[in-house]
Parts: structure tokens; C-alpha cells; sequence
């Protein structure tokens, strides 16, 4: 079975490196958050992503994935790894 991811941030890390090292790797990718404003459909339809999402904590809500990928601006990344460790 394979590893099912999710990203917060839909900026250039996530475009050109967390994305698509996810299924070089042979991951899913099952769920995309980030910023109204931000490239969200064109990221998750380039890699063919369904779940997609404004608020970050609404995707750990839902679940559904093995890992995430905090591709946000580094002072946003604290609060959302403990998050994410925590859940």
C-alpha cells in the first residue's frame, strides 16, 4: 500500500520539490492546503490531488494520510508541527 501524504503550503517548495518527490517516492498524494490567493488548482491539478483546503487544521480534521509535508513560510511551522504531531 502506499504512503499517503498531505502538504500545507502550495508555493515552489511544494511545487518543486515535496510534490513530486511524493510520487517519484511512489506516495500519494491525498490532500493540499494553502492560502486563498495561492496556486491551490493549479498544484492540485497537476498532480492530480482531490482533497484541497484554505484551513490547515480542517485538513488534519479529515485525516486520510500517513504524512505531512509543512511547506509553509518557516514561522508558521512551529504551531502546525506540534499540531500535526499531536493528531
Amino acid at each position: 500500500m502506499a504512503l499517503k501524504a498531505a502538504i500545507i503550503g502550495a508555493g515552489e517548495i511544494a511545487k518543486r520539490a515535496h510534490a513530486p518527490g511524493y510520487l517519484q517516492a511512489g506516495a500519494d498524494v491525498v490532500a493540499l492546503c494553502s492560502r486563498p490567493g495561492a496556486d491551490l488548482d493549479g498544484l492540485a491539478a497537476a498532480y492530480h490531488i482531490e482533497r484541497c483546503y484554505h484551513d490547515w487544521r480542517r485538513l488534519l480534521d479529515d485525516g486520510g494520510f500517513d504524512v505531512v509535508s509543512i511547506c509553509t513560510p518557516p514561522a508558521l511551522h512551529a504551531e502546525m508541527a506540534v499540531e500535526c504531531a499531536r493528531r
